[in-house]
């Protein structure tokens, strides 16, 4: 099956914001008692399968092991980062290896550059809400990586 990796969003809510966030959840009607007194929720961002070249990235760049299940933090610069480099590669196909490295093959293939307007995609969609979201109302923010294996 290969590597399984996803970024995901640990948003902490202040306790002066519980009470607001347990009220804005139940009037979604979303099991309504469950989240009362909830102090964070985590969202899944993005995820992949077997691209090593993004799990390169995070480890070359962001974190300093290698743990499989643990979450690492990353910033919203290392995102935006991954992100420049995504658009280079996808303008100019030649630079793949200099910027994202294919581990499992020598030149990149036809699924890596899917693989990069994917995270082109989703990287896009999510860096502005991310953004957002840590200059909101004393709420906190931590971006994790997590490879499994």
């Amino acid at each position: 099956m290969g590597r399984l990796m996803h970024l995901e969003a640990v948003y902490y809510i202040p306790h002066s914001l519980r009470e607001e966030a347990s009220t804005l959840i139940k009037d979604t009607e979303l099991v309504p008692d469950l989240f009362k007194g909830v102090k964070n929720i985590t969202a899944s961002l993005i995820e992949w399968t077997g691209s090593d070249f993004f799990h390169r990235f995070f480890v070359d760049n962001t974190i300093d092991d290698e743990a499989n299940g643990v979450p690492m933090y990353v910033s919203i610069s290392d995102l935006k980062e991954l992100l420049s480099r995504c658009q280079t590669i996808r303008d100019f196909h030649g630079l793949a290896n200099n910027l994202l490295p294919c581990i499992s093959c020598e030149e990149p293939d036809e699924a890596y550059f899917e693989d990069i307007e994917y995270a082109i995609t989703e990287l896009e969609r999510i860096i502005p809400r991310l953004e957002i979201v840590s200059l909101s109302r004393g709420m906190c923010l931590d971006i994790n990586y997590v490879a499994t294996w």
